[in-house]
């Protein structure tokens, strides 16, 4: 996946949403850590990654996490890491990445 979806959030319009798939890992995590990048230069807003179908993540993952929130700061914007599956939440936890991110867990 080189380019992500971006689509508008029910109750906040003007915030993108790019939504990402199946798993994250060292084939893709560059590829897609440099859309979401464009995708916060092109917007110049927060935006939500829906991490809803991602069902792996591996570190190569995490560091991309990592390098778009730092990317975001660095613009004085955020991402918000939204709907991890019980699996990817783990991997987030267990590693303390989740303590650097804000992130919604899937309900």
């Amino acid at each position: 996946m080189t380019e992500a979806m971006t689509r508008p959030l029910p109750l906040r319009p003007e915030i993108p949403v790019f939504e990402l798939g199946a798993d994250i890992d060292l084939l893709n995590a560059d590829a897609i850590g440099d859309a979401l990048c464009a995708g916060l230069e092109r917007h110049r807003k927060p935006i939500v990654v829906d991490l809803t179908e991602v069902t792996f993540i591996d570190s190569s993952a995490m560091s991309m996490m990592l390098r778009v929130h730092q990317h975001a700061e660095s613009l004085r914007s955020s991402v918000v890491w939204r709907g991890a599956r019980a699996q990817v939440a783990d991997a987030l936890s267990i590693t303390g990445v989740d303590e650097l991110l804000q992130t919604e867990r899937s309900t």
